[in-house]
């Protein structure tokens, strides 16, 4: 994104320790959002894979 915090233009150039705190926190609230997303994501592909599963073991019964 950027390469140091002094050149974010959310900073201008200042360095206000209220301003980075609201930074930080919206970038934690950002990680924890990605990390939710990915582990709802797992889930559904294990979901999946297991149905898969369950389909491949009907058809070596049927045979």
């Amino acid at each position: 994104m950027f390469g140091t915090i002094g050149k974010s233009p959310k900073l201008d150039g200042r360095c206000n320790s209220r301003l980075l705190m609201n930074i930080m926190e919206e970038m934690a609230e950002i990680t924890s959002f990605g990390s939710a997303k990915k582990m709802a994501t797992r889930n559904s592909k294990q979901r999946r894979s297991n149905f898969v599963v369950s389909l491949e073991k009907r058809r070596i019964d049927k045979n």
